[in-house]
């Protein structure tokens, strides 16, 4: 009774608040599809109430709350199981829209969906493929981040470049620039040899 009353995860939806669920309410978490680029949603179940949530918000939760239902971890063999679930759909992104779809996992009335009714390895799998595309979606997130740093710091460079430069200087050098390469690409024209003060008589001589 002690342990079922105890508060295992604390939620804080994006609207604000937080939800305290227990062991009873961890029972009723269930993933189904989702229209949205993470392709699955969640729903959780706290006493008699029922919640959807989808997008960063599910995945979130979902990282919460697997881990609760998979405290216990895993013989090698269910770990072993967990990995090939995923290599068998060949990414762990494919792994999350393949559990969340179908009419798997049901309950007693047939509901599909619920995390609960997936075998060990499954769960686990769950919860790895979570941690994996987290991890991804924060590496990218982050080299996004740093290309915009780049890229700012590349006009901030240009801006300071140019600050003291007079106005018209940047027109002056492309036009001078292009007439230069203009006349680098003609042929040079052919002097007559008698031009050429190397090839004239000395005066004198003559």
């Amino acid at each position: 009774m002690w342990m079922n009353a105890r508060t295992l995860v604390k939620l804080h939806p994006d609207d604000g608040g937080t939800i305290k669920l227990k062991r009873q309410d961890l029972l009723g978490t269930r993933v189904r599809p989702a229209d949205d680029d993470f392709g699955f949603k969640l729903q959780v179940r706290k006493g008699k109430k029922k919640t959807w949530h989808e997008g960063p918000e599910a995945r979130r939760f979902a990282g919460s709350i697997l881990p609760r239902m998979n405290s216990m971890g895993g013989t090698k063999e269910i770990v072993q199981g967990a990995v090939h679930e995923i290599e068998a759909l060949g990414h762990p992104e494919r792994f999350l829209l393949d559990v969340a779809a179908g009419d798997r996992f049901q309950d007693k009335k047939g509901v599909p969906g619920y995390i609960n009714k997936m075998p060990k390895a499954t769960k686990l799998a769950l919860e790895m493929a979570l941690h994996e595309e987290q991890e991804r979606r924060a590496l990218e997130g982050e080299l996004w981040l740093l290309e915009q740093a780049w890229r700012e710091a590349e006009e901030i460079a240009d801006i300071s470049d140019n600050l003291f430069l007079p106005e018209g200087t940047e027109d002056f050098i492309q036009e001078h620039r292009e007439s230069r390469a203009e006349g680098e690409g003609s042929a040079p024209e052919a002097r007559p040899a008698d031009a050429d003060p190397a090839r004239q008589p000395d005066a004198k001589r003559a």
